[in-house]
């Protein structure tokens, strides 16, 4: 697992635990007990970063790719892998279990395929949402009006320019002569 892949790892991992948390326990009690609230709403806010960071990445790749298949390319190139994911998803969910009160138990095996399940459905969705944001921004940024809205205004005009013989001969008279003319 590179280093780079620990946030993403995390905030796909925190939305697969409580994926996999309410696949295996359904609603019988609430992940992490009195946490449950914090946890969700941790997971809503990593999500909605991770969300406008994507947007951000996107919307500065695209500035000279005509394809939304290229800046997709690069923000999966991002994204954590699916070990990742499921490494955190269980930190996650070993976490909301060690704060919970005791419950029933579930067996193992439920747990681990809710938990593979959960980790792989997530990343899924999140290259899915990532290949739907670029297509989004290449259409936005390769619209007529987007080119209109990034070019410089125009100046007015109170006198009109001047001829670029005259600013020469301006700048021509303006500086001292070369040391090879004033010697001889």
């Amino acid at each position: 697992m590179r280093l780079r892949d620990l946030p993403g790892a995390a905030i796909l991992g925190l939305l697969a635990s409580v994926l996999a948390h309410t696949a295996a326990y359904g609603s019988g009690h609430a992940m992490g007990g009195g946490y449950h609230d914090a946890l969700l709403g941790g997971a809503a806010l990593a999500a909605l970063v991770a969300l406008a960071i994507a947007v951000s990445v996107a919307w500065t790749c695209a500035g000279s790719i005509p394809d939304g298949t290229v800046v997709g390319a690069r923000l999966r190139s991002l994204m954590p892998s699916w070990p990742a994911v499921l490494v955190g998803a269980t930190a996650w969910f070993a976490l909301g279990e060690h704060v919970e009160p005791h419950h029933e138990a579930v067996a193992p095996l439920i747990i681990v395929a809710a938990l593979a399940f959960a980790a792989w459905s997530v990343l899924v969705c999140a290259r899915a949402l990532v290949a739907f944001l670029s297509a989004i921004v290449i259409a936005i940024r390769t619209t007529a009006f987007a080119e209109l809205a990034h070019e410089r205004p125009q100046r007015l005009r109170f006198f009109p320019p001047l001829s670029r013989s005259l600013l020469r001969a301006q700048r021509r008279y303006a500086r001292p002569p070369p040391v090879a003319i004033a010697r001889a």
